[in-house]
Order: structure tokens, then sequence, then C-alpha cells
């Protein structure tokens, strides 16, 4: 006895077709929108850490500046800073001689909601010969607030909706000009 074995041939119907092109469809929509949107908040954070660590630096930058000045002014839209710098490894005597004189400003300049801190220094080689310079030290951030109280100088800094501040303590700062030295 043969066996004969029917040939079924099962056909889709164009509706089940349908519902699996679509049904599909939404899956691959679904992945791709995941993807997008997880991408997008990785770019963000990045973004905002990468500036964190802007904001971070610039307020360690001029604390650094501040400690080692000699005069401090502090008004509200900028920092007015004198350093000086010593060679005393070029002379044999006790004293040292002063070998370059710092004139040094952050300043605050504000456009369209936003802020940046310029650095603005001249730098004095001797009494015919000087140099000077700007470049920004920070841009792009909502606000910036200098003051100074009593011996403390605070710098405040926000951006996104967080305040980074920094307090600097300045009687705790050992300075000798040595202009008025004898």
């Amino acid at each position: 006895m043969k066996c004969m074995l029917q040939k079924i041939n099962k056909s889709f119907t164009m509706l089940e077709l349908l519902i699996t092109i679509v049904i599909s469809s939404l899956v691959i929509i679904a992945c791709f929108s995941v993807f997008q949107i997880s991408y997008t908040n990785n770019l963000n954070m990045r973004k905002y850490y990468i500036k964190f660590q802007e904001i971070d630096y610039a307020l360690n930058y001029m604390e650094r500046e501040i400690k080692n000045a000699v005069f401090i002014d502090v008004k509200e839209n900028n920092i007015h800073l004198k350093k000086y710098s010593y060679n005393d490894f070029l002379s044999n005597t006790n004293f040292q001689i002063i070998s370059k004189f710092n004139d040094i400003n952050f300043k605050k300049n504000g456009y369209n909601k936003k802020y940046d801190i310029d650095r603005e220094a001249k730098d004095y080689l001797n009494s015919k010969s000087s140099e000077s310079g700007k470049n920004k030290l920070i841009k792009d951030i909502d606000e910036v607030n200098f003051a100074k109280y009593n011996d403390k100088i605070v710098i405040k800094i926000y951006y996104s909706n967080k305040e980074f501040k920094k307090i600097i303590n300045l009687d705790k700062i050992n300075k000798f000009d040595y202009l008025n030295k004898e």
C-alpha cells in the first residue's frame, strides 16, 4: 500500500500577514526608541559631567591664584589680584629680588542670560617690558557671584539649577609683602 501524503499548502491570509508586519514594525520602532533615549540620556549626562569638571577646575584654579596673591580686591563683577615672583636663587645675598609682577583680573561677563569668567593678566618683567593676555576660564554658566566677607572670599557658580561654592579663608594664608621689607 502506498501511502500518499497530501501536500497541504497553507497560505497566510492578508489579515494575518498585515498583523505580522505591524507587530514586527512596532517591535523594531520600540527597540530603536529605547536605544535613542538611552543614547541621548548618556550624552546629556556626559555633557553635564564635563561641565561640572570645568567648574571644579575653575574654582580650584581661582583658589590657587588667590592664595598666592599679595593684594586682593573683590568687587561684584571681578576679583583683582597682584602677585610677585621672586628669584632668590640668582643672588648671593639673603634678600630676594622681585623678578616679575603679575596683575590678574577674574572678570564676570554676561550675555543672553549666560555668563563667562575671563582671566586677564598683565605681567611686568621689568620696568620696560610687559606681557598681557586674556583667556576664558569658564563659559556658558547660569550665574556667578564674587563676595568678600571679613577674611573670606566666596565664589558661587550656578549651572543647571546647582550651586557650586568655594570659600577661601584668607587669614590662613601666610603672605609676606617683600616690597615693604626693609
